[in-house]
C-alpha cells in the first residue's frame, strides 16, 4: 500500500476570478466591444455582434469553431484573424495581472487550508457514502503529494505557490505548476476539442485545423506537455476540479479523467470532487431537489465519457459535488499579512520548467 496520497487540483479562470482580477470573458468581451468596434477582424465582428450572451471561455473557443462556418471565411483571413485576437487576449490579460504581489499576503494559509479543508468540504456533501467519507479521511490523514495543473494562461496561480512558505512534513507541493494550454508571452492555444467542433472544417487547411483542434496543437509544440499532464492524473487518487466550467472544447480532458476513474486501480479507489461556485445558492430543504442539483453538477463531466465506456453506478458515485466551499482557496487569508519570518520562495513569477 503506497503511504503517499497523490492529490491534484485542475485550475480553471474560477480561481484568477475568485482573487478578484478581471479575467472573465465578459471582461475581454468588454474591452473588445469598447476598443475594437470597428475592427475589419472577422472573428472580433462576429464576438460583437453576438453581444454578451456568451458568457464563459468555452463558449468562446466553441464560438470559434462555428465562426469557421460563416461564408466570409477562408483558410487565410481566418489565420490572420485568430492569431490578433490571441495577441489582443494576451496583452489584455497581462495588463489585467498588472502590479499582482502576492509576497506580502498569508497564502501558505490559504493553501493550507485549502488542503486541509478537502475532508471538511467532503463531509458537507448530502448523501456522501459513509464508507468513501473513511477512506477519504484515513488517506488525508497520511502524508500528501499535492500537483496543481493550470488551465489558465495567467501566473496567479504560479505566484500564488511560489509566495507560499511550503516546508511541510505532511504534504509536498510540486511548485511547478504545469499550464497545459501555455502562458502569457510565451504561446497560447485558443480552440475546440476535436474536428466535429468545427463548421464548414473543409474550408481549412490541414495546419489551421491542427492548430484549432486543441489537442493536436498542444502536441504539435513537441514539449511533453500530454504525456505530463497524463502521468500526473494516472499517479492522483483524489482529483479536484476548481474554476472550471468542464466545457465541450475541453472534451479530452474530461473523457481522460473519465477513463482514469472508471480504469479497475488494484490497490487504491479514485474520487474527483468538483467545485461549483454560485452566488447566493442555499442548499434546499427537499432531498429531491438537492440530489438534483448534485446530479446536474455531476453530468457536467459524466457527458464527456468515451462512448464506449460504461459508466458503472459506482463511478459515477466517485464524483462529489461541492457547492461554495468556505476553505478552498478562500481569500480571505489574502487580507492577512504574511507571517513575519520571510517565506523561502518569494519570487512571483512562472517556474522555468518545460512543464
Amino acid at each position: 500500500m503506497n503511504n503517499e496520497t497523490v492529490i491534484t487540483f485542475l485550475i480553471g479562470n474560477g480561481f484568477d476570478l475568485n482573487l478578484e482580477f478581471d479575467t472573465a470573458y465578459k471582461h475581454f468581451y468588454d474591452h473588445l466591444a469598447k476598443n475594437y468596434k470597428g475592427s475589419k477582424n472577422l472573428i472580433i465582428q462576429s464576438i460583437i455582434k453576438e453581444g454578451q450572451g456568451k458568457k464563459r471561455w468555452a463558449d468562446f473557443e466553441s464560438g470559434l469553431g462555428l465562426h469557421v462556418g460563416d461564408a466570409k471565411v477562408t483558410d487565410e483571413n481566418f489565420q490572420a484573424d485568430r492569431d490578433e485576437i490571441i495577441e489582443i487576449l494576451n496583452d489584455y490579460l497581462k495588463n489585467a495581472m498588472e502590479g499582482f504581489d502576492f509576497s506580502q499576503k498569508n497564502v501558505t494559509k490559504m493553501l493550507e487550508e485549502t488542503v486541509r479543508g478537502i475532508a471538511e468540504d467532503f463531509s458537507d456533501i448530502p448523501n456522501t457514502n459513509a464508507d468513501a467519507e473513511q477512506w477519504l479521511k484515513s488517506r488525508l490523514g497520511r502524508r500528501k503529494k499535492v500537483n496543481f495543473v493550470n488551465f489558465n494562461y495567467t501566473p496567479l496561480l504560479a505566484a500564488v505557490i511560489n509566495s507560499a512558505d511550503l516546508e511541510s512534513s505532511l504534504v509536498d507541493y510540486n511548485a511547478s505548476v504545469h499550464h497545459i494550454h501555455g502562458r502569457l508571452d510565451e504561446h497560447i492555444i485558443i480552440g475546440v476539442g476535436d474536428l466535429d467542433q468545427i463548421e464548414g472544417a473543409e474550408k481549412l487547411g490541414n495546419e489551421t485545423k491542427k492548430h484549432l483542434v486543441k489537442p493536436t496543437a498542444i502536441s504539435s509544440l513537441n514539449d511533453g506537455k500530454l504525456s505530463v499532464l497524463a502521468n500526473i492524473i494516472n499517479e492522483s487518487e483524489i482529483i479536484i476540479l476548481y474554476g472550471l466550467s468542464v466545457g465541450d472544447t475541453d472534451k479530452p480532458h474530461w473523457e481522460r479523467l473519465m477513463r482514469w476513474l472508471i480504469a479497475p486501480n488494484a490497490h487504491s479507489r479514485r474520487v474527483i470532487i468538483i467545485h461549483h461556485h454560485e452566488p447566493g445558492y442555499k442548499h434546499a430543504l427537499s432531498t429531491q431537489k438537492r440530489e438534483e442539483k448534485q446530479t446536474q453538477i455531476k453530468h457536467k463531466l459524466l457527458k464527456h465519457k468515451p462512448v464506449q465506456l460504461p459508466i458503472t453506478a459506482a463511478a459515477a458515485g466517485a464524483i462529489y459535488p461541492v457547492i461554495n466551499s468556505k476553505t478552498a482557496f478562500n481569500k480571505k487569508h489574502l487580507s492577512a499579512p504574511a507571517p513575519k519570518e520571510k517565506p523561502k520562495r518569494t519570487t512571483a513569477t512562472i517556474p522555468d520548467a518545460p512543464v
